[in-house]
């Protein structure tokens, strides 16, 4: 649900997400290139409504960890 998302929010970059069970997407192109793990279904579906805050709310609480790239790095691209 997020990733369908990230493809309209996405500026600039690329951001490939693995959801629980493996799913992979990617979306954008270019650098910075971030890749991000959502570790549970119910994560994935509060990112949708407000992915800014979400994000970050997700990252302190160890719901989403990020595998490649830095936190600043996916905020700025998916602004």
């Amino acid at each position: 649900m997020f990733a369908k998302i990230l493809t309209r929010m996405i500026k600039s970059g690329t951001i490939t997400t693995t959801g629980p069970g493996d799913q992979c997407r990617t979306v954008g192109s270019g650098k910075p290139d971030v890749t991000i793990h959502l570790h549970d279904r119910a994560t994935d579906k509060q990112l949708a409504p407000y992915p800014q805050r979400a994000l970050r709310e997700a990252y302190m609480d160890g719901r989403l960890s990020i595998e490649e790239g830095r936190l600043d790095e996916l905020v700025v691209s998916a602004r």
